[in-house]
C-alpha cells in the first residue's frame, strides 16, 4: 500500500508540472470554422475563462469558496490554450484581501471545442507553516481533520469528502509530524491516474498544512467495457514483460510528458484522439534491448487494442 501512495505522490507531481507545461504554451485562437467553446457563440470564438470559469461548472461551492467570481473580474485568471483543451489557471493569495497567506492554486482545464469542464486541480498550502515536530501519537484518525471546517465546505461537498471518510476510502500515514490522509479514485473499477484527494496536517499545530485536488469531471459511469484482455494487449510488446495495470489515462497527459518516467513519449504517440481519456488503458512495462536493460512503458488502449503511448529509457 505504502509503495502505491508513493506513486500517486509522483504521479500527481508530474501532474502538476503537465499543466505546469500547458501553462507555458503560447496560445492562438481558433482556427475559422472551428466548433465554439461556448454554445452559442459564433464559430472560432476564444473564450475567456469568465466564459468558462462559472459556478455550474466549477460548482457552486468552490466557486464562492474561493471567491472566484472577484477574481475573474480582476482578470486574474490566465487563459492558456494547446491540444484542443484551454487551461484556465489563478496562483496567489485564497482570497483577495489580507495577507497572501495562505495561497492556493487553481487550475480548471476545458475541452476547447465544447467548452466542458475536463479537469479540475487545486492546491491550498499555509505558507505560514514552519518545521514540524509534532507527534502522531496517539494515533490520529483522517475524520478528526479532514472536516469542513477545516478545508471549506465548498469542497468538502463537492467531491463528496463525508462519504469518502465514513466509507474508509481515505489512507492515512504518519511520517516526521505530518499526517497524510489520501483517496484515490477509481470509475467502473479502474483506477483514475493522477486522480486524489490529498490533506496533510501540521501534527505540532494540528492544524491542516496542505490539500490538493485532482479530479476527472467528464468522467461518467459506465465506462466503455473492455475488448482487448490483459494478454492480447501484452502480445503487442515485446522483451521481458514486468507488471501490467488498467489505468484511464488523463488529459493532462495531451503533451508530449510521461507521468511514469518523467521523460517524453516516443515520437507519433503524443496525440492521441480524444476518446482515449475514456476508455480504461493497459499500462504495461517491459525490459528490452540486447541485454534487456531498457525500460519500457507501453499503454495500450483496451477497447480499440491500439498502442496510444510508448516510451522506453536509454540502455543501462
Amino acid at each position: 500500500m505504502r509503495d502505491r501512495t508513493v506513486i500517486r505522490h509522483l504521479l500527481a507531481m508530474a501532474a502538476l508540472s503537465v499543466l505546469g507545461l500547458l501553462a507555458a504554451c503560447s496560445t492562438a485562437p481558433p482556427a475559422p470554422g472551428q466548433a465554439s467553446a461556448v454554445p452559442g457563440a459564433p464559430p472560432g470564438t476564444a473564450v475567456a475563462c469568465a466564459g468558462l470559469v462559472t459556478a455550474e461548472q466549477v460548482g457552486d461551492g468552490p466557486y464562492a469558496q474561493f471567491g472566484i467570481a472577484g477574481k475573474l473580474d480582476k482578470g486574474l485568471f490566465q487563459r492558456y490554450e494547446s491540444q484542443g483543451y484551454v487551461l484556465c489557471h489563478y496562483a496567489g493569495p485564497d482570497q483577495d484581501q489580507g495577507s497572501a497567506l495562505p495561497a492556493i492554486d487553481i487550475r480548471y482545464l476545458f475541452d476547447a471545442a465544447t467548452g466542458e469542464l475536463v479537469l479540475t486541480h487545486l492546491e491550498w498550502k499555509n505558507t505560514a507553516g514552519g518545521q514540524q515536530s509534532g507527534s502522531c501519537v496517539p494515533a490520529p484518525r483522517c475524520g478528526d481533520y479532514v472536516t469542513a471546517e477545516r478545508i471549506g465546505n465548498g469542497v468538502f461537498e463537492r467531491y463528496g469528502i463525508a462519504e469518502k471518510l465514513h466509507g474508509g476510502q481515505f489512507e492515512a500515514m504518519c511520517s516526521r509530524g505530518v499526517f497524510d490522509c489520501l483517496t484515490a479514485r477509481e470509475v467502473g473499477g479502474v483506477e483514475v491516474l493522477g486522480d486524489e484527494l490529498l490533506y496533510e496536517i501540521d501534527m505540532a499545530s494540528r492544524e491542516v498544512s496542505f490539500w490538493r485536488i485532482q479530479w476527472r469531471e467528464d468522467l461518467l459511469e459506465p465506462i466503455p467495457s473492455i475488448q482487448v484482455s490483459r494478454d492480447e494487449a501484452e502480445v503487442l510488446v515485446g522483451g521481458s514483460l514486468g507488471n501490467s495495470h488498467l489505468h484511464l489515462i488523463s488529459p493532462d497527459d495531451s503533451l508530449p510528458f510521461d507521468p511514469w518516467l518523467g521523460s517524453s513519449w516516443d515520437s507519433g504517440y503524443t496525440q492521441p484522439d480524444k476518446s482515449v481519456y475514456y476508455h480504461p488503458c493497459w499500462f504495461i512495462f517491459s525490459h528490452e534491448g540486447a541485454k534487456l536493460t531498457k525500460t519500457c512503458t507501453t499503454v495500450v488502449d483496451a477497447v480499440t487494442g491500439e498502442i496510444v503511448r510508448r516510451h522506453c529509457g536509454p540502455e543501462s
